[in-house]
């Protein structure tokens, strides 16, 4: 909102001076937290028949754990059962040289970001992968002077999309750095991130250096569940462990896609092949992932490089800017673009990368359309409403339809008609 109004002469509409009051803004954000955990706290799960026990488990065999429950007072005890399904997901990596400079309410985190309740004028971002960037993007429109510390932004991202991010950050104002931190200090109740090379002041720091498995406190050592080199819980494609009665699902397994909907994506089907016959594939492809960045940066399927590193010859993509979309121009939204991989032989799609304020949206039918091994040809006909940001996939479906209907044989009746 401080954003929009800050450059809302753009569109016509003058606002006077702008200012960020954090704490209406945590209060913000902690009631929308509180809605949606309304709906899925302890008391809403019971009601499904499910019994929700608040506390930190550890196994004491291979059918039984302790559990030291959360309000510090109450015994422990122990719960048997036949199987188990860990989900204990992943903590912040937190380097040793931020660990080094002390606590305190400058040393930001997801964990803690929420809880902050001034706006820092200079904020340092230790990386800049999803976390980092969309963090770094929202706190620079609030009013910060954000620097971003990383080699690239958005590094497992299409070079392209990188790109884009990279000139919108550019345009906001965001500083990147190229480079690691690697020394945090505190000098006169301000801290100094150092490079190697350089060192930057600044007001607090957002730690975004990546996420590992939580395994350390769950007891794997006396029941023999063994882990993978990087820390997580070492699963097979059913995503039961090494101990035949426990599976594991989610980040703490290690797996590179930690993403909520893939997490319970998982655990369902950890839950599946425990208690039913037979097994359902515990690594489920397509994955669609979104960073909620401005644009937004989403992607479902193969990315470009492996879509034509896989089918060679056969590897096509079809690429547009939003410049040429109808409802992008008119929201002023012309930086990103829309990219479509497909197979040449049989037209199935096979990818897709959009980078677009609606991108996360858009998305999802693509991935449908993989999932079913859609042609793009068939997506053509598949009515979209005008003028909507969507519009455009079946425009681009549309040209290729187009193409195909003039090679081969209906290409030929269709010269030949024209012919008479």
């Amino acid at each position: 909102m401080a954003h929009m109004a800050r450059n809302g002469a753009e569109y016509g509409v003058t606002a006077g001076d702008v200012s960020v009051d954090m704490v209406k803004v945590k209060e913000y954000v902690r009631n929308a937290v509180h809605t949606v955990y309304s709906h899925e706290n302890p008391e809403e799960t019971e009601k499904y028949g499910i019994d929700v026990i608040l506390g930190a488990a550890s196994f004491i065999n291979k059918n039984t754990v302790e559990i030291t429950p959360l309000d510090g007072t109450s015994p422990k005890y122990q719960l048997s059962a036949k199987f188990f399904v860990v989900c204990s997901g992943a903590t912040i990596n937190m380097p040793g040289f931020v660990k080094a400079a002390g606590d305190g309410p400058d040393i930001l985190t997801y964990d803690n970001l929420f809880d902050n309740t001034k706006l820092p004028e200079r904020l340092g971002v230790l990386g800049g992968g999803p976390i980092g960037s969309e963090i770094a993007q929202a706190y620079q429109r609030l009013g910060s002077q954000v620097i971003i510390f990383a080699r690239e932004i958005m590094p497992k991202e299409d070079p392209a999309a990188r790109d884009v991010v990279v000139e919108a950050f550019v345009k906001d104002g965001i500083q990147h750095v190229k480079g690691r931190a690697t020394s945090l200090t505190r000098e006169g109740g301000k801290l100094v991130v150092g490079t190697g090379k350089e060192s930057y002041t600044v007001d607090a720091v957002l730690v975004a250096t990546g996420r590992s498995p939580n395994t350390k406190t769950l007891g794997f050592d006396r029941v023999g569940v063994k882990l993978t080199k990087s820390g997580g819980i070492q699963v097979d494609s059913s995503l039961r462990t090494s101990v035949p009665n426990i599976y594991a699902a989610g980040d703490c397994t290690g797996t590179i896609h930690q993403f909520t909907h893939y997490a319970g994506i998982q655990s369902a089907i950890a839950v599946r092949n425990a208690l039913l016959p037979s097994s359902a594939n515990g690594a489920p492809e397509p994955v669609p992932r979104v960073t909620f960045t401005d644009p937004e940066v989403a992607h479902v399927g193969l990315t470009e490089s492996d879509h034509r590193a896989k089918y060679g010859a056969d590897a096509m993509v079809i690429n547009w800017g939003l410049d040429k979309v109808e409802r992008a121009i008119c929201e002023h939204e012309t930086l990103g673009f829309v990219k479509l991989m497909y197979r040449q032989s049989n037209k199935q799609l096979t990818g897709a990368t959009m980078v677009c304020s609606r991108a996360g949206e858009m998305m999802h039918e693509i991935a449908v359309a993989i999932e079913a091994k859609m042609p793009i040809t068939k997506l053509a006909l598949m009515m979209h409403a005008y003028p909507s940001f969507s519009f455009v996939i079946q425009e681009m479906c549309g040209k290729v339809y187009t193409a195909d209907l003039k090679t081969g044989c209906v290409g030929w009746l269709i010269d030949k008609f024209l012919k008479k």
